[in-house]
């Protein structure tokens, strides 16, 4: 023992001096070389012997080699020339990485005497790597409101090489939209950002692509590129849009109930919900929701009841479709009703003299009028009797005809006339002349049978009937009498006897209660019109019936529930338009008032509309909580101005729409769940829930996990749907035992909220036990002592509870027993002495059997083979022998040995065997249970084993275990060492000297057989038996070993044998500092709205690092920035995480994207550290109104612009986004002559011609534009449009007055007074008016456009008789228009040619049995008279009419008067009042 002592002290003494000789001979300074990567094998580096100033014989001789620290042989030394040569091509990135300078140490060894010179090679980076991006194609999704300046980080491409030759610089495919940025990272490297420079438009380009190039600084630089794809996103930014803002149709008013009228379409961008539109008629009156109806879905409009042309000829329909976001847009159709002939003209009779005298000439018979209901040529109507009556028909005041008697009647030739009195329809057949003259006479009759003066009279609707109204002979100026003597009484225009006529007093009494809105709707003042009719002579007194209104009825809603969708977000002051109710009533008993119940949200304001009626608008007083009340109704009550008032009320209906402003709840904050290990992949695990007060996406829930780690990763996924959690990979209790798993609920906004869920792992009986024999020994002597260790071995089962307890059992039959040990060990001993000669091998089966549910075993064979002994005396064949002198005088007992083969007799004597020396004598103490086997010395032929226990087998059990148990806590020693050792340390490296610290000799360690042993059986530690020392067999990870468990302690024995011994000891593996923190994404997304208050906190998803303790994560920082810092914050298990906190109000007009760079920093020393990019989206809300490029535009159109003609487009900018930035156009209190001529394009602010423009008629038009956003934000702009005149009108001539004929001989007479006009302006309206040159007229300009055309002398009829004259008028416009009017002149002829008679004397003859005054006429006489004086020819020529005065056949006639020229109007005069047949020829 003392001799192994020094020896150790020998070597111990040596590896000093060693280490101190190494110090000693080894230059201190490092001789540095280098090399570019891939130069050529075999280049020369440098010659060793010159710079270590060296012989080339000493480098052989001392034999000199070159030793790297990776012990790679990457250069090469030349003994015979001292040349350091390359020993391979070297790849500076495969040696070295990123990191530069490369450099690599290496040593030159010399030994005789040991000698180190240190040196480095540093190996120079050559452009041998183009750049790279990670993806071919790099997916970017912008949202079309980004706001221009809005930067986008894109991932930076990878080169391997360094310096110069690394990545310089980034640029974009040419495009209109964006520019490359670059920017530096703290470690020196740049990457690229993408910044917009013009705004996007997911109409016009919904993707684009582009291509990124990295440049890098070589010579020629390489490059590397990859494809941006950029997906624009669209936003609710377009509101339902009509492909025409009016729609006009036909129908006829005998239509039936049902008929489809017209469908009308609206288009909406947008997809999804906000793409989902239905249709409402919009402000329509109840008149027209009664005869109309719209499908909401397919917009298509029905008749609900019956029209009539003649109660309403069109209606002008309002349609409003609206979209799933609200946005609305609005179109006109106009319901135009076709007349059809579906009314027969009405004949009233209002007088009829039934009985006239037969003497009486031209008597008034009848009074009627005539009507007809249709419009147009339906309605016009030709009345007429038969003709072969002595009755003729006479027009009177407006459809009122008289029924007259052609001349006096004969009652003995007729006493009854059955006349039919025809209206038919007018078919605008005879002669226009004929009808003109009509006219001109009807005027003049009418003149003198109507009171030019209008009565008027008032009264009450509702008044009763028989009420007084008025007297009408104090009102004419007649008697009473005069009243029933004339036939007076009262005819109104609509023939309904509203008042009747006391004749007996002359009151003008109501015959019927009036019903003012029945009468007359909503036109105000109500006039009734009506006639007071007298008859001989015929006479008509105009008058009017003004009925005035009363307040009989109450104000009423459209829809008695209105609905209202207002976001929670708008802004106090915000107004929304409301339908106003309908009002049967006139003036101040119509609507005049509005009010709202009390409530803490809305009040009224009134506004006036431009036909003077007043319509509600509801203001947000105080902002809304969807969550607290998601609807309001309110009562909107309509108040009219009588005494009393009445009112009407409506249900309002405000549903408050819903913004992100809660975030989600789980309904338990810890789910506590157990799983059996054995569950199958895809098990459910829990499913999780939480709910989102609010609604829409911004209530629609992702789950996600939460700062988990990769082997939570690994194991579970959660449906980011369902919040179903199932199982990823099979699970082991053995390994890991339970799970705390964060996971968070992500709503459509970003807001989330957590929960954990904590997953015990159940452990199932599914591992059998394991036996792991430590020795055996075998053979064995068959005379062992009983209790002989054959076998150490130990169990274990890696199930827990039941599962891992173990029963050990062997068959019954044999001669061993089962003896248990420290922990799981167990020995196979010997029961008693084994015969050989019996049975020579044993074959033992160890059955261990846990305690679980199923019951697993396993079964160990072995087998022990029994070595023989000498145990049998010889028996000699002769009893005594002789040696030389004779016979033993005494018996000896030798050790023997054959020394020759099996069955000879040659044996050798070794040594005699007394009793105080026993040779190869064994003692077993009783304590020696653990000794695995005893070896015999090959050729013995016995050994003499000595046991000192007897007793009963049973009770010397019991004992042994008993002091079994004393005896191993004995040998396992009263405490646990603990050693310890960094991870990562190389193999081989020293961890203690077990010699020192368990007390022993270096020699017993081998003699005992010392060994390490570890709980898992694997080989991490060697143990020196030479030197004690217990030494690293393997580089130890911590991070593999132990996971996140700290401290990482492995447990280990040192077993010893001969006496047996057990050692306990700890190896507690301390961390390095070898692992960065890493995130689990590369980038986190956060959605927060730009009105979040400062102070607000987001949780960020923490880092994980695979250190412990202080090399673990201890703090987290962000990138400077003036909106957001970080806070680190504290889990129950000591982990860390961050936390964003807003510390300034964000404005998402200002910057809508933040790109913050998140760093994790451990507490190493150097620390290390970990990023992520943190993508913060700024949510718009409602806080800009809609701003026009121009608050003023100023546009000329052509007067002959077509229509559809654009006319001015204008343009409004919100700088909110989504629905709050979608801005819509409307026409802003447009006039009745505005909204039939254009139409404005609600989407696309276009305003176009919907009918032709005409400068004569409007010259120019004043529009006000509003512009709406989606939030009910709204600007407005004026729009000035001049209408441009173009020469579209060609001159008009109008003739005044015309004479002809004109007599022959009047110079300078006029003949026509007529008017030129050109509706066109500036030179397109000066004009030229002129006649043929060959004429003997002029044309005189008069005043303002007036012309005469006058005879240039006097004229001769006989010479010519008549002139076609043509006045032509040309305008100065371009192109030059005219006009050409003709007018006939006849040139009348005057008495300037005496007439000469044919004879002196001229006979008539008339027929007998005329009546006397028959009527003869004047186209009797010739045209030449002779003067039957004979003195000569006649001084004048005379007419004369006349009449028999006799019977038939007498000659008796008389000159009734003569006809002369210069009485023509008088004779006009006479004739027309004397002379049925002239009226009837005039057609009265």
């Amino acid at each position: 023992m003392e001799i192994r002592g020094a020896l150790l002290l020998r070597k111990r003494q040596v590896l000093i001096l060693f280490v101190l000789l190494g110090l000693s001979q080894a230059r201190p300074e490092s001789v540095p070389y280098s090399v570019a990567e891939e130069t050529e094998i075999g280049s020369l580096v440098a010659n060793l012997a010159r710079d270590l100033g060296l012989g080339v014989e000493e480098l052989s001789s001392r034999e000199a080699r070159v030793v790297f620290d990776d012990n790679e042989k990457h250069l090469h030394l030349d003994l015979l020339t001292g040349d350091l040569l390359i020993n391979d091509k070297l790849d500076r990135e495969e040696l070295c990485g990123s990191t530069e300078p490369c450099v690599m140490h290496f040593q030159m060894v010399l030994e005789n005497p040991l000698q180190f010179f240190q040196a480095e090679l540093h190996i120079k980076d050559i452009n041998d790597h183009s750049p790279t991006f990670l993806d071919n194609e790099i997916v970017i999704k912008i949202s079309e409101s980004t706001t221009i300046g809005t930067t986008f980080l894109m991932e930076s491409a990878q080169d391997l090489d360094v310096g110069s030759n690394s990545l310089q610089n980034y640029t974009v495919s040419p495009n209109s939209h964006f520019y490359i940025k670059i920017q530096d990272s703290d470690d020196g490297k740049i990457y690229p950002e993408l910044v917009l420079h013009r705004a996007l438009d997911h109409e016009e380009e919904p993707e684009l692509i582009l291509t990124l190039v990295a440049l890098d600084g070589g010579n020629p630089p390489r490059s590397g590129t990859t494809l941006v794809l950029i997906k624009v996103l669209d936003i609710n930014d377009n509101a339902p849009e009509f492909p025409q803002r009016l729609y006009e149709v036909q129908i006829l008013e005998n239509a039936p109930v049902g008929s489809w009228i017209i469908t009308v379409s609206a288009k909406d961008l947008d997809a999804g919900n906000y793409g989902k539109i239905l249709y409402t008629f919009f402000h329509a009156s109840e008149d027209i929701r009664k005869t109309f109806e719209i499908n909401p879905i397919s917009g298509e409009v029905h008749l609900r009841s019956q029209l009539d042309f003649e109660v309403v000829q069109s209606y002008t329909i309002n349609i409003q479709a609206t979209d799933g976001g609200g946005l609305s847009e609005e179109c006109t159709l106009l319901v135009k009703v076709i007349d059809t002939n579906d009314n027969p003209p009405e004949v009233i009779i209002s007088s009829i003299t039934k009985i006239i005298p037969e003497n009486a000439a031209e008597t008034l018979v009848a009074l009627f009028s005539v009507r007809d209901q249709d419009a147009g040529e339906n309605g016009r109507i030709i009345c007429s009797i038969q003709d072969d009556l002595p009755f003729f028909l006479k027009p009177t005041f407006k459809n009122f005809f008289t029924l007259v008697s052609d001349k006096a009647l004969d009652r003995e030739e007729r006493a009854e006339y059955n006349i039919t009195i025809t209206g038919a329809m007018e078919l605008g057949k005879g002669n226009p002349q004929q009808i003109r003259q009509v006219l001109l006479f009807f005027v003049f009759l009418g003149g003198s049978l109507v009171c030019s003066e209008t009565w008027r009279y008032s009264v009450a609707e509702e008044t009763e009937i028989g009420s007084f109204i008025g007297n009408v002979v104090k009102d004419i100026g007649l008697s009473v009498e005069d009243l029933s003597a004339r036939g007076a009484r009262v005819i109104f225009d609509d023939y309904k006897p509203h008042l009747r006529l006391d004749l007996q007093t002359g009151n003008l009494l109501l015959n019927e209660q009036p019903d003012r809105e029945a009468l007359c709707d909503l036109t105000e003042p109500c006039i009734l019109h009506f006639q007071v009719l007298l008859e001989n002579p015929l006479q008509f007194f105009r008058a009017e019936l003004w009925v005035e209104d009363i307040n009989d009825h109450t104000p009423t809603f459209t829809d008695k529930h209105i609905f209202l969708k207002i976001s929670e977000s708008t802004a106090p002051g915000t107004s929304f338009q409301m339908d106003s109710a309908q009002d049967l009533d006139v003036g101040k008993n119509g609507v005049q008032n509005y009010t709202l119940n009390p409530n803490p949200h809305f009040h009224l304001k009134l506004q006036g509309s431009e036909e003077g009626t007043k319509y509600p608008e509801l203001l947000l007083d105080q902002p809304l909580d969807r969550e607290k009340e998601p609807e309001l109704r309110l009562t909107l009550t309509a108040l009219d101005g009588g005494s009393p008032p009445r009112s009407g009320t409506a249900l309002v209906r405000v549903l408050v729409l819903d913004i992100n402003d809660n975030a989600p709840q789980f309904e338990r904050s810890i789910y506590e769940v157990p799983i059996p290990e054995n569950s199958p992949l895809d098990f459910l695990v829990v499913k999780v829930s939480a709910t989102d007060l609010d609604a829409g996406i911004n209530g629609e829930l992702s789950y996600s996990f939460s700062h988990v780690s990769r082997d939570i990763q690994k194991t579970f996924e959660i449906h980011p749907i369902s919040g179903e959690v199932r199982l990823k990979a099979l699970l082991d209790f053995e390994l890991v035992q339970s799970y705390k798993i964060n996971i968070q609920a992500i709503d459509g906004g970003s807001l989330s909220g957590k929960s954990v869920i904590l997953v015990s792992v159940v452990d199932v009986n599914d591992n059998p036990p394991e036996v792991v024999v430590t020795s055996l020994t075998s053979p064995i002597p068959e005379n062992s002592s009983p209790e002989m260790v054959v076998a150490v071995f130990s169990l274990r089962d890696p199930d827990s509870g039941d599962n891992g307890r173990m029963v050990c059992s062997i068959q019954d039959n044999l001669p061993f027993l089962l003896k248990p040990n420290f922990k799981n060990f167990y020995t196979l001993e010997t029961e008693s002495p084994l015969d050989r000669e019996s049975t020579a091998e044993y074959n033992i089966t160890i059955t261990v059997t846990d305690m679980g549910t199923p019951r697993l075993k396993t079964e160990h064979n072995i087998t022990v083979l029994v070595a023989d002994v000498n145990d049998n005396a010889p028996a000699f064949t002769q009893t005594s022998y002789t040696l030389g002198t004779g016979t033993l005088s005494q018996s000896y007992q030798y050790e023997v040995c054959l020394t020759g083969g099996t069955g000879t007799r040659e044996f050798k004597v070794l040594k005699s065997v007394a009793s105080n020396h026993r040779g190869s004598v064994i003692n077993v103490e009783e304590n020696s249970d653990f000794l695995d086997k005893l070896t015999l010395d090959p050729g013995k032929a016995f050994v003499e084993v000595k046991m000192e226990a007897g007793g009963e087998r049973f009770h010397q059990q019991r004992q042994v275990l008993i002091l079994f148990l004393l005896l191993g806590v004995t040998f396992a020693g009263w405490e646990s060492r603990r050693y310890s050792v960094m991870e990562e340390i190389e193999s081989g490296s020293f961890v203690a000297n077990l010699v020192k610290d368990l007390g022993l000799g270096v020699g017993e360690l081998a003699a005992r057989e010392a060994r390490v042993v570890s709980e898992d059986n694997e080989p991490r530690l060697q143990l020196d038996l030479q030197t004690g020392k217990l030494t690293l067999n393997e580089k130890l990870d911590r991070e593999e070993m132990c996971g996140a468990t700290d401290p990482c302690v492995m447990h280990f024995q040192v077993l010893l044998k001969k006496p047996l011994g057990v050692f306990r000891a700890e190896l507690l593996v301390r961390d390095i500092n070898d692992h960065a923190p890493e995130f689990p994404e590369r980038e986190m997304t956060l959605k927060i709205p730009e009105n979040c208050p400062p102070g607000s906190v987001f949780p960020l998803k923490n880092a994980q690092d695979l250190d412990v303790g202080n090399n673990n994560i201890q703090n987290y920082s962000i990138s400077p920035n003036s909106y957001f810092h970080v806070s680190t914050r504290n889990r129950g298990d000591g982990r860390k995480y961050p936390e964003l906190v807003l510390d300034k109000e964000l404005d998402r007009e200002k910057q809508a994207l933040l790109r913050l760079t998140l760093t994790a920093l451990d507490g190493g020393s150097p620390p290390r550290s970990g990023t992520t990019q943190v993508r913060i989206l700024v949510l718009d809300i409602n806080d800009n109104a809609p701003e026009f490029a121009q608050a003023h535009y100023q546009v000329q159109v052509p007067e002959n612009s077509p229509v559809g003609a654009l006319v001015v487009k204008v343009s409004a900018r919100d700088l909110d986004t989504g629905t709050n930035g979608e801005v819509s156009y409307s026409l802003l209190y447009s006039s009745q002559a505005m909204r039939p001529t254009f139409e404005l394009n609600s989407l696309s602010g276009e305003v176009r011609l919907i009918k032709k423009l005409d400068f004569e008629t409007v010259s120019s038009y004043d529009l006000d534009i509003d512009a709406f956003d989606g939030g009910g934000l709204s600007g407005k702009c004026s729009v000035f449009i001049e209408v441009v005149d173009v020469n579209d009108n060609a001159p008009e001539l109008t003739i005044s007055s015309l004479t002809s004929p004109i007599p022959e001989n009047s110079p300078e007479t006029e003949v026509a007074l007529f008017r030129i006009r050109d509706r066109d302006s500036g030179d397109n309206g000066k004009m030229t008016c002129s006649i043929q040159d060959d004429l003997p007229f002029i044309l005189k300009p008069s005043e303002e456009n007036f012309y005469t055309l006058v005879t240039n002398g006097a004229l001769d009829r006989e010479s010519k008789a008549e002139y076609n004259v043509t006045i032509t008028v040309t305008d100065l416009g371009t192109p030059r228009l005219k006009t050409e009017h003709n007018i006939t002149v006849l040139v009348s002829d005057v008495n300037d040619n005496a007439p000469a008679f044919t004879q002196t004397s001229y006979t008539l003859w008339v027929r007998e049995n005329n009546s006397p005054a028959l009527h003869i006429g004047t186209g009797h006489f010739p045209g030449h008279l002779v003067d039957v004086s004979g003195t000569g020819t006649l001084s004048q020529s005379y007419q004369y009419e006349v009449c028999l005065m006799g019977g038939t056949g007498t000659n008796e006639f008389k000159f009734l008067k003569p006809v002369l020229p210069s009485s023509l109007e008088s004779n006009f005069e006479r004739k027309s009042e004397g002379s049925p047949t002239f009226q009837n020829r005039l057609g009265i």
